[in-house]
């Protein structure tokens, strides 16, 4: 007994598993390529998307992921003008309360509690497709002009008292024992993983144990959204701005910043490419959507400073060079800061989330930052994890040997003890017999 005690335990800290969605930032894809606002638009107003099959009849769903929602919500093909394919009543393994709610701090206003079989790719270090009963809201009725014919709210639970937290699907698939940890990150390969930290599912491009968490602030009594306090922004050596939030946004492809900052990199970066005889960079303004730059692709961008954000209470610094401030979209490279007039909060688009390989803990409410491993040869020390895993494999070994031998001890004591001490009296009685 102690022996499977001790194996179970080796396997709930070492083995983990987790679940990988593939998704999609979807954008308006009609935009005109050779309209460089058309482009911006269409990415600016995009979200982030995922298809998921749900119930009997294995229907595919496409949810909209956000971090504004904590909860799991389907729309039912009821809804009119709305090209809805999932039908409760025509799963055969759906279950639903008759009984109506009314919802508080949801993009719904009212929906029935609902359960039915999700498909998801599961893996525990072997690919594998998992059928897990899930529960979510199921929503009627179109009152909330929803667009999506699902929601997948993956944000931070910070509104006190809430009483559906079985409905989010991270808390989900952890009471069903899943996943591990209620932690989630974008790889930029455009895939969700969820229950594993990035040094754990990719240990081959992350550095095991320098892992930095952070906890997320609540700012302006935010319901689910993840923010961070920044004490300094800083380029070049010059603090740019100070006493900042800085706030994790997946319904932007962009990142958003402040005048401030725009006029500092106007001036010191863009200036010497827009008043030039042949421009090469460029500045738009869009009254709705924000003021942004691009380049003709052949500019040199490795010129522009690094934008440093100094996290309140840490010694810790995100920081963002050439390569993470733009990006390659139809031959022209987009700095991948926008700004609106009057705008005092710094935010974290898809692109960046993704990049960086932020990691969200939903139950401790940390935003974490993973270290990469640089691309040098094997026998760098920060292979040490290839020894640990043969380490531990060897110890497993080891303790199934000692199991066995310890089992086969007692079952031949067991089994010869008794006729080996009858033996051993015989002996000795024919000895005695013998002598007299």
């Amino acid at each position: 007994m102690k022996f499977l005690f001790f194996y179970s335990l080796i396997i709930k800290i070492f083995i983990h598993s987790k679940i990988i969605i593939p998704v999609k930032y979807k954008i308006n894809d009609s935009y005109e390529k050779s309209n460089i606002t058309s482009i911006f638009n269409s990415y600016n107003t995009g979200y982030l998307q995922s298809e998921t099959k749900v119930g009997s009849n294995k229907i595919p769903i496409k949810f909209k992921l956000t971090f504004d929602s904590f909860s799991l919500i389907i729309l039912n093909s009821s809804i009119n003008n709305i090209p809805i394919k999932y039908n409760i009543n025509e799963s055969k393994t759906s279950q639903m309360f008759t009984y109506k709610f009314r919802f508080k701090n949801e993009p719904i206003s009212e929906g029935h509690l609902a359960t039915d079989i999700f498909y998801l790719n599961y893996t525990n270090k072997t690919n594998q497709n998992l059928e897990q009963r899930l529960r979510f809201f199921l929503y009627p009725r179109n009152l909330d002009k929803i667009v999506n014919e699902g929601i997948m709210g993956i944000g931070v639970d910070n509104v006190r008292m809430y009483p559906y937290i079985g409905y989010n699907l991270i808390n989900n698939l952890n009471e069903e024992r899943i996943i591990n940890e209620y932690v989630i990150y974008f790889s930029e390969n455009d895939k969700l993983f969820i229950g594993e930290y990035p040094e754990i599912s990719e240990p081959d491009k992350f550095i095991s144990g320098k892992r930095v968490d952070i906890l997320c602030s609540n700012f302006n009594n935010s319901r689910h959204t993840y923010y961070l306090f920044i004490n300094d922004i800083i380029s070049n050596n010059i603090f740019i701005d100070s006493e900042k939030f800085l706030l994790f946004n997946l319904s932007n492809f962009f990142m958003e910043g402040t005048e401030l900052y725009k006029d500092y990199i106007k001036k010191y970066f863009f200036d010497k490419y827009i008043n030039n005889t042949k421009n090469k960079c460029y500045y738009e303004t869009n009254i709705l959507l924000g003021d942004f730059f691009y380049c003709d692709k052949d500019v040199n961008i490795s010129g522009i400073p690094s934008l440093i954000f100094q996290v309140n209470g840490t010694d810790y610094n995100i920081t963002l060079d050439y390569s993470d401030l733009f990006v390659l979209i139809e031959d022209k490279l987009f700095f991948i800061i926008y700004f609106r007039e009057h705008n005092e909060i710094w935010k974290f688009g898809y692109y960046n989330i993704k990049k960086l390989n932020i990691a969200f803990n939903q139950k401790k409410k940390t935003i974490s930052f993973s270290k990469k491993k640089n691309k040098q040869p094997k026998d760098d020390n920060d292979g040490g994890d290839g020894y640990i895993l043969i380490i531990f494999i060897i110890i497993i070994i080891l303790l199934v040997l000692f199991a066995l031998i310890i089992i086969g001890i007692y079952f031949y004591k067991k089994i010869y003890g008794k006729s080996g001490k009858k033996d051993e009296l015989i002996g000795i009685k024919e000895n005695i017999d013998s002598i007299n």
